[in-house]
């Protein structure tokens, strides 16, 4: 068991959500005054500032409510009221201020306003406030799919959006719940994501409506509503957004600086709104100037536990609440207070009062997450913590890891898979899935001592379809303990990236670059154990035969041929998901004993049986696999092996004389030798094989989101 440094490995089958930055709202402007939004980290703090946004300390991600019966729908997940008020004007605006909001995540923007019992939002029961819609926003322009909507003006808004409250309004104390509903996956039932945020307003003024009546934040909306079951990636003439009726006094909720538009989707300034001469950009309608929007060469932000989704070319800056921020050596430095819009200070640093704007000597390169600057204190609360998995039989520190972990990751390459067929199929972009920047700015180091297709291939499209950078690191670039130790070499390169994928030899190497290493260390295949391939495996048997991971319980796989590190890997995923498994290879060819007692030790009741006979293996078979004979590193025994297992080759001829179910199907994880398995049998309609190798992308995006991005920590995808 390693659990120095706590370092992630991701090693033969116990490789076992989702951190994917969104936003919250950091920031209220009302009356000219800002007020400080809640932020989770304030929990973790001895004497957290007292603010008007309702505490969300749960929300370490910064994730989505999609429970409309759940009390959490009213505020965000946990949310308990605020100890103070944002004081406001019935008539006037209100300034949310959004940390950043990823450009995908399309939908409406929504805000209700509902009055506290005794006039005191400060011990109120969120389950009794009643919300009246004040302002509502929706679909702006269908014509191009996945379209222009209310988010999208909020994001170009430097992610901000203004609300009035209507002049009509009572004085007294209020809660506002302002809502942006993400439809990216709303083509699905239960896929709209819904981020509530609650801010206490003290309003005062001459209005008479004390809103006696309204709705129940648990009965605003239905997972059936038109505005939450839609598919986005089609042309829409028209939108309905949910929630109850508009309040009868709610005002024109124009926004002061972008009107967005099918035409303006680029998240760039327009060329009017850039003054050559002096360097500024003044945003027509808004009280302010701010210096140009950087362009993607001179900016970097150094990613700390809050992430940006948002791209560099686009000119917005994430917050950093107590973090130090880097830029380029072409931005100014500066101390400066809160960011305030009517004072003039930049809307894009929002660092918090006397927080330093580190400038560097020369232009910065991606740091990982674990290296964020710590020249001032640093919240590392919601950073993902390094998980060790040692080996198949240990699993997540030394505990057995749980078969539902598998499953769920099985499911979760099914789900990524299905999801991007289904945007394809209706015009949209399959990097628009829910984990497209959940790797955002982020280096993964890919270390191959080994030549590799299809884990290459499909590991680096996936680190860049997650907003990643793969950086590929051959044999002849570097050598794992030759001229540096292992130890050595993983301390350097973890210090630099943000996750480690690694293609070795003997497994010992594998166990030593996660045992010291500051960063996850997922096992893309040693002499001993293939994982990434066996979560494809059975992600490719689930889409078959249209079951859940854990319904392949009681399937029956026979294996002809070598026993290696896939068919390893296999026994111990079997044994986890309930699936029976036949073995048959030549003698002196046989599962070493060691290797049977993992599969033994696992949890499950999956079970194995080993024969010389391929006849006998086939014997009720639902799938027959096969693999290579001749196993890289082997190439001097071919000529042996070949004699060794002459009989051992996949045959239909094979299939009927054992006894195999007459729907039986291939499988084999390539590359394929002709004396392997035959001709008809490879590109038959029994054969799964490219299925099986496409899944290779998903089971890798799988992977790279459950330990880069969610700490190991195994979650529901469509969640």
């Amino acid at each position: 068991m390693f659990t120095f440094k706590n370092a992630i490995i991701f090693s033969g089958i116990a490789l076992l959500s989702k951190v994917s930055a969104h936003g919250i709202v950091t920031g209220i402007v009302a009356g000219g005054e800002f007020y400080e939004g809640y932020q989770p980290y304030f929990g973790s703090l001895e004497d957290p500032p007292v603010v008007a946004g309702w505490s969300i300390p749960d929300d370490t991600n910064w994730g989505y409510v999609s429970d409309y019966t759940s009390p959490d729908i009213i505020c965000h997940t946990g949310a308990t009221p605020a100890d103070t008020y944002v004081n406001v004007t019935a008539g006037d605006t209100v300034e949310l201020q959004w940390s950043d909001w990823p450009e995908g995540h399309k939908g409406p923007m929504i805000d209700y306003l509902a009055r506290c019992s005794n006039d005191d939002c400060t011990t109120v029961d969120k389950t009794t406030l009643l919300f009246n819609k004040i302002d509502e926003k929706g679909l702006i322009d269908g014509s191009v799919e996945p379209g222009t909507w209310a988010a999208d003006e909020m994001r170009l808004n430097n992610n901000s959006w203004t609300t009035t409250i209507p002049s009509s309004i009572a004085p007294g104390k209020y809660v506002l719940r302002h809502e942006t509903i993400a439809l990216h996956q709303a083509l699905n039932i239960d896929g709209a994501q819904n981020y509530p945020q609650c801010i206490n307003l003290e309003i005062s003024g001459s209005g008479t409506d004390s809103l006696s009546s309204g709705t129940l934040g648990t009965s605003l909306y239905h997972n059936t509503d038109p505005g939450l079951f839609i598919n986005i990636y089609e042309t829409l003439t028209n939108y309905t957004i949910p929630g109850p009726a508009l309040y009868s006094g709610a005002s024109d909720n124009t926004q002061p600086s972008v009107s967005a538009s099918s035409s303006s989707q680029a998240t760039t300034a327009s060329a009017s709104q850039t003054s050559s001469t002096s360097g500024e950009t003044t945003a027509s309608g808004s009280s302010y100037t701010w210096p140009a929007w950087p362009s993607s060469s001179e900016s970097t932000v150094a990613p700390t536990s809050q992430e940006s989704t948002a791209p560099a070319s686009s000119g917005v800056f994430p917050s950093y609440a107590n973090s130090t921020v880097v830029v380029s050596a072409t931005r100014p430095a500066g101390i400066g207070p809160k960011p305030t819009r009517s004072s003039g200070t930049h809307p894009y640093y929002h660092y918090s009062q006397s927080t330093e704007v580190a400038v560097p000597t020369s232009p910065l390169i991606e740091i990982a997450a674990s290296s964020a600057p710590t020249s001032v204190s640093t919240d590392q609360s919601t950073s993902p913590v390094p998980v060790s998995f040692t080996s198949t039989v240990t699993g997540r520190i030394g505990k057995p890891t749980d078969p539902t972990e598998l499953a769920q990751l099985v499911d979760n390459a099914c789900y990524y898979q299905k999801q991007a067929r289904s945007l394809i199929r209706h015009g949209g972009n399959w990097r628009l899935l829910g984990i497209q920047n959940s790797l955002y700015h982020r280096t993964i180091a890919m270390l191959f001592s080994k030549r590799s297709t299809r884990t290459r291939v499909s590991t680096e499209g996936a680190i860049v379809a997650m907003g990643g950078y793969p950086l590929f690191l051959g044999s002849s670039d570097i050598q794992l303990g030759v001229n540096e130790s292992l130890y050595d070499t993983s301390k350097v390169i973890s210090s630099m990236v943000a996750g480690i994928v690694a293609r070795v030899g003997p497994h010992k190497d594998i166990a030593d670059l996660a045992k010291d290493s500051d960063v996850p260390v997922i096992n893309a295949l040693c002499d001993t154990y293939h994982p990434m391939q066996i979560v494809a495996d059975f992600a490719t048997l689930s889409q078959t035969l249209g079951r859940r991971a854990s319904q392949l319980h009681g399937l029956k796989i026979a294996w002809v041929g070598d026993a290696n590190n896939v068919l390893f890997d296999m026994c111990i995923g079997a044994r986890k998901l309930g699936i029976h498994i036949s073995v048959a290879t030549p003698v002196g060819y046989e599962i070493p004993q060691a290797i049977r007692d993992e599969i033994s030790a696992a949890p499950g009741d999956g079970t194995l049986r080993e024969t010389n006979e391929p006849l006998e293996a086939v014997k009720s078979a639902d799938v027959i696999v096969t693999d290579t004979w001749v196993s890289m590193g082997q190439e001097d025994e071919t000529q042996k092996r070949l004699k060794a297992f002459a009989g051992y080759q996949v045959t239909e001829e094979m299939a009927k004389r054992g006894g195999a179910n007459q729907d039986w199907k291939f499988m084999h994880c390539l590359p394929r030798h002709k004396e392997e398995v035959a001709d008809d049998v490879f590109y038959g309609e029994r054969s799964l094989v490219f299925p099986e190798a496409e899944n290779r992308l998903w089971s890798a995006m799988s992977v790279l989101d459950a330990f880069v991005a969610n700490a190991g920590v195994i979650d529901d995808a469509k969640q």
